[in-house]
């Protein structure tokens, strides 16, 4: 079992001393998104999200649903 304690911390050396931390990023040195592999795993779990969206959809039509939860559903159901 997977302890909190398994998990890395931000004051530990890097695991890639010679990748800037940038790497993957549009800003900064190192590779940009290229660096990803073209692959955007939002795509992917918003389609996995679709399925939830029968079961969420009276919760967004309650009017006590904060705003941000409303556009979250309606950024899934428009992908």
């Amino acid at each position: 079992m997977r302890t909190p304690d398994d998990s890395p911390m931000l004051t530990d050396p890097t695991q890639r001393p010679n990748e800037p931390v940038t790497t993957g990023l549009n800003s900064g040195p190192g590779a940009g998104r290229e660096a990803l592999g073209g692959m955007d795993p939002r795509v992917a779990e918003t389609q996995k999200m679709k399925k939830w969206l029968p079961i969420l959809q009276p919760m967004i039509n309650d009017p006590e649903t904060p705003e941000s939860v409303k556009l979250l559903f309606k950024y899934v159901q428009g992908s």
